[in-house]
């Protein structure tokens, strides 16, 4: 994320695990069972790429030539 914010480009986290949210802790309203491999894995990778009406071409490619940079 800071990379492609140094660059200009504006990039949120993509998703969370949210077994690891206190909101979502265990206690009397929510209960974890199991593994979550899966939720942790997509919340340490996951970015949110801009996306808006006025998103134009040059934009686009502008994002995905910063995000393959990064890669």
């Amino acid at each position: 994320m800071k990379a492609m914010r140094s660059e200009g480009i504006e990039v949120q986290i993509g998703t969370y695990s949210l077994h690891r949210e206190p909101a979502f802790a265990d206690g009397d309203q929510c209960i974890h069972n199991g593994v979550f491999s899966g939720s942790d894995y997509a919340g340490g990778r996951c970015l949110a790429l801009p996306l808006y009406h006025d998103l134009t071409i040059e934009d686009q490619e502008c994002v995905v030539e910063t995000l393959k940079a990064h890669l």
